[in-house]
């Protein structure tokens, strides 16, 4: 059974999946299917891509999708910006403290 962590900003949920590839996974929680916000997929510490998705996912796997915030409401570009690259920042560190062990 792979896991799969969703991050919606501050809020994390944690599933255990059956799924057989990213792909449906993705496409079997209602967030992930709902939600049309723009999201990084990472799968074992690793970025992937969306054409990347029929990846097969194994027992042990961790499956990672983070909801990328948007602007709206006369939002600065360069905040907008900034919360990405922490979001980014805190997934690097994640994947570089497991590379390490």
């Amino acid at each position: 059974m792979a896991i799969l962590n969703i991050y919606n900003l501050t809020l994390k949920h944690q599933i255990e999946t059956t799924q057989s590839t990213v792909a449906k996974a993705m496409h079997s929680h209602a967030e992930l299917k709902l939600c049309m916000l723009p999201k990084l997929v990472i799968l074992n510490g690793e970025f992937i891509l969306s054409d990347e998705w029929l990846r097969p996912l194994n027992k042990g796997d961790i499956l990672e999708v983070r909801f990328l915030p948007q602007g709206g409401g006369g939002g600065s570009t360069r905040t907008i910006a900034m919360i990405a690259v922490a979001v980014l920042a805190g997934a690097a560190a994640a994947a570089a403290v497991a590379a390490t062990g």
